[in-house]
Formats: structure tokens, C-alpha cells, sequence
């Protein structure tokens, strides 16, 4: 199916906005088209326009590229879980298909939306892609600092009005871990609101009663421990522990390209307060390019580039503060999964 003009034109400032030129190139290499392109107008003017005129790229394979651009990472993920049977329910297709209808929304399943700022949180998508997945699409307004000036007794402040494309998901896979993933905000590190508010949105296919948290302490600690054999996957700029009486111990780096493994003295210590009931509150953490695969073809590597992650939070919280692939998406959870068994 072939998508109107002003879909595909909405399509392609999606994608400049939220992918790079790279990714877009290697989707159509993948797919045996002609990929070559030194800019966006290139690349969309005799590229992508001439595979969807010849039929060569279909509106499913534009919403894949969407899919695949802005679903991974800048992210705050809240992480929850299931029994593997209940999950095996919520995502029945027949189940899924009879919710949707009820809530006049059935057509989401064979024809996802293509928006790009609703004025009010909208679910734009909704699939059954190893799992049951559903994204919201959510428009907010930031205000920006411009300048001030005295007008007699009143100090006037001027602020620019920025408005921001937010795309929120949930994830529920087949062994009942759900995601929550939450796009960033700009001034604020609270995110029980937009988290409420999502349940709220999506309880119908995803009812908060047959979740529960999933807390990942026990990855923050056994990654910390296990640092010294992690070194070619991880590296720390700084780490905070606490123990059962509140107290906290924190090392930093000098700035965010150095790591604490090159500290001795200050790793030595957060260790030594370790042995007595502490465990690791908080942590941020670069998952190392090319530290679970390594390849010539960069876009092979896993992870494809260096991977910023706070480990901070709510108990079964963490951030992505980059956009990312979806396969370095992956890497991490899955690393986040295994130490925190």
C-alpha cells in the first residue's frame, strides 16, 4: 500500500528528525534497493520517493523506519512483569482485536497512525511483534528563557515557546517482562505523572492489576562487583552506594570520558563500604562500542556505539539519555536481565 503525499511527507521529516542518514541508507540496503545518497534530498528525492512510485517500498515499509528511528532510546524505561500465562492472554490476538474494537480503535491493528503532535496524547500504533506492542504519541510544551528588561516597576521575562514530539511505549513480551518507556523531559527528573498517565491510557490491554514492579538492584550491585571483568563492556563516570541506614558514598569521574576503573583509590573505597550491607543506588554507565560483538561493519557491532545509561531512579527504572538503534536497545536490557537474576 502506497501512502498519500502527505504521509510520506510526514514520514521523511520524521525520520530526519529522529534517525540518521546511515540507518536509513543500511534499511534500504537490507531491503536490495538503491541506497546510495549524500544528503536527506538525495536520499528521499531519488531514493525512497522513487522505491515507493515503483512500488519497491510500501507505506508498512515507512512504518517500520519510523518504527525503527524513534522507538529506542532517549528514553526513561519502567520496567514490570507478568506471569508468562497472563501475558500469553493479554496478547491474544483475538483478545487485542475485541479491545480495540470496543474502544473504536480497530483499525490500528492493520493501519497504524502517522502523527506528528496531537494535540492531546493519542495512540497512534498498535502490534503483535514478539508480544504485544502500543505506542502513544504526545505533544509538550516547554518553556524556554529568552531574556528580561525593567518597564518602570515591572521586570518583564520573555520566554520562547517550544513544542516537542514525545513517543511513549509499551512492550509485553512473551515471558511477561513489560516496558514502559517514556520519552524524556528537558527539566524534570519526576516521571510518576506521565508513567500514571499512560496506565491510565492503556489499562484496557495492559490492566495495572496483573503487574508488578520489577526492581533492578540486584543488576546495579552485581555490575559494580563484577566491574573489573566488565571492562571491555562497561564503563562507569560515577557510582553512588547506600546502605540499610540511608548512608550514601559517591565517586565521580573528572568528566565523563574517564572512567572509575582508572581510580584505584576511589574504586577501593566504594568496595570496602560494599562489604558492609550497602548495595549500588545509582550509577552511570557506558555500555563500550563493540563490547558484546565486534565487527568491521559498524552497524554490525554490538553495541553499534558507546551506550549512555543512568542507572537511577525508581526500583525498576533506567535511562537511555540517546537515541539508539534497536538492537543496542536490546543489548542492554538483555545485559540489565542477565545481572539481574
Amino acid at each position: 500500500m502506497k501512502p498519500d503525499t502527505g504521509e510520506r511527507d510526514l514520514v521523511f521529516k520524521l525520520l530526519q528528525e529522529n534517525s540518521t542518514l546511515g540507518q536509513v541508507v543500511q534499511y534500504l540496503k537490507r531491503k536490495g534497493l538503491r541506497y546510495s545518497a549524500g544528503s536527506w534530498d538525495e536520499l528521499f528525492g531519488k531514493r525512497v520517493s522513487k522505491a515507493l512510485e515503483e512500488q519497491e517500498l510500501t507505506r508498512e515499509d515507512l512504518i517500520e523506519l519510523i518504527r525503527l528511528s524513534e522507538e529506542y532510546g532517549t528514553q526513561h524505561v519502567f520496567l514490570y512483569v507478568t506471569s508468562p500465562r497472563r501475558a500469553a492472554q493479554l496478547f491474544d490476538k483475538a483478545s487485542v482485536e475485541s479491545s480495540l474494537e470496543k474502544m473504536g480503535l480497530s483499525s490500528l491493528i492493520g493501519r497504524p497512525r502517522i502523527l506528528d503532535q496531537p494535540s492531546s496524547p493519542t495512540l497512534t500504533d498498535v502490534r503483535l511483534d514478539e508480544g504485544l506492542v502500543a505506542k502513544v504519541v504526545e505533544r509538550r510544551i516547554y518553556h524556554r528563557f529568552v531574556d528580561q528588561r525593567t518597564e518602570g516597576d515591572f521586570l518583564v521575562r520573555r520566554y520562547r515557546e517550544l513544542a516537542v514530539r514525545a513517543v511513549n511505549v509499551f512492550r509485553l513480551g512473551n515471558d511477561g517482562l513489560l516496558e514502559l518507556r517514556i520519552y524524556r523531559h528537558e527539566n524534570s527528573s519526576d516521571y510518576r505523572n506521565d508513567v500514571a498517565k499512560m496506565w491510565n491510557l492503556l489499562g484496557f490491554l495492559f490492566p495495572p492489576s496483573d503487574f508488578k514492579e520489577l526492581s533492578i538492584g540486584k543488576a546495579k550491585t552485581h555490575l559494580w562487583k563484577n566491574r573489573n571483568s566488565l571492562k571491555s563492556v562497561l564503563r562507569y563516570s560515577d557510582s553512588t552506594l547506600r546502605n540499610v541506614l540511608g548512608t550514601a558514598l559517591s565517586a565521580s569521574t573528572g568528566s565523563e570520558q574517564q572512567s572509575l576503573f582508572d581510580d584505584q583509590g576511589a574504586s577501593n573505597s566504594l568496595d570496602e563500604f560494599l562489604r558492609y550491607k550497602a548495595y549500588c543506588d545509582t550509577s552511570n554507565v557506558w555500555w563500550l562500542k563493540g563490547g558484546g560483538k565486534r565487527s568491521e561493519n559498524e552497524f554490525d557491532m554490538l553495541p553499534s556505539k558507546d551506550v549512555h545509561v543512568l542507572l537511577k531512579g525508581g526500583i525498576n527504572e533506567f535511562a537511555l539519555t540517546t537515541k539508539c538503534s534497536k538492537q543496542d536497545y536490546e543489548y542492554v536490557i538483555d545485559q540489565l536481565r542477565r545481572s539481574n537474576k
